[in-house]
């Protein structure tokens, strides 16, 4: 009799330590999944808060605009031409560093011709021989005295203005020197009083297949 009390004393306690057992399980359960619900709701606040505030503060961001920098130099001092800020969209294109050649032209006192298709300036004249530059402005590519140059993203034409890669003008035109400042966002545009095309008549270069254009 005695061993039979004590055998139902024994599964008694052993029922109540598996039920004491599986309510940790579920006390552990619980937290756990509280805790994830209280993570995603202070998640969810700080997002609606980040967007409510989009909405209703205004944007401010960090000038984008480059500042060109035109100066003319007589072989010694170099005097500041003109400054003026240009739409990050219109100096930089396709990944290449663009300028405004009109403005070039116009501080150089270039003489310039053509029609809706092709531009021609003359840059210079020594002993009765002109240099010409001609931009074709559909094709995109240059005639330097005669030496066809292929652009890789062409020439531009914003607000009839007309837009040269930088390394064009600095590779094939001598007396102009232009540099880009990236910290700065500053194109500086160096004009001395030489210049000339580096590109002759007597060259027989073949950047490109002429017979393509």
């Amino acid at each position: 009799m005695a061993e039979s009390v004590q055998k139902k004393t024994v599964s008694v306690k052993k029922i109540k330590k598996k039920k004491r057992s599986k309510n940790k399980i579920k006390i552990l359960a619980l937290i756990y999944v509280v805790g994830v619900l209280a993570v995603w709701a202070v998640f969810f606040a700080f997002y609606s808060a980040f967007i409510a505030l989009s909405l209703f503060i205004p944007r401010f961001e960090l000038p984008t605009d480059y500042t060109v920098i035109l100066s003319l130099s007589d072989g010694g001092d170099k005097k500041v031409q003109s400054r003026y800020s240009v739409a990050k969209k219109d100096a930089l294109i396709d990944g290449e560093i663009y300028v405004n050649f009109s403005d070039i032209a116009d501080a150089c006192g270039f003489s310039v011709s053509g029609d809706g298709t092709r531009l021609r300036y003359k840059i210079s004249e020594t002993n009765g021989v002109a240099e010409y530059m001609t931009v074709f402005l559909e094709k995109g590519y240059l005639l330097i005295n005669g030496n066809p140059i292929n652009l890789k993203n062409g020439v531009k034409l914003i607000n009839d203005e007309l837009y040269l890669p930088v390394f064009a003008v600095n590779e094939y035109i001598s007396g102009i020197d232009i540099s880009f400042d990236e910290e700065e966002k500053d194109v500086n545009i160096l004009i001395e009083s030489e210049i000339h095309l580096k590109l002759h008549y007597t060259e027989a270069l073949e950047k490109i297949d002429v017979s393509e254009i």
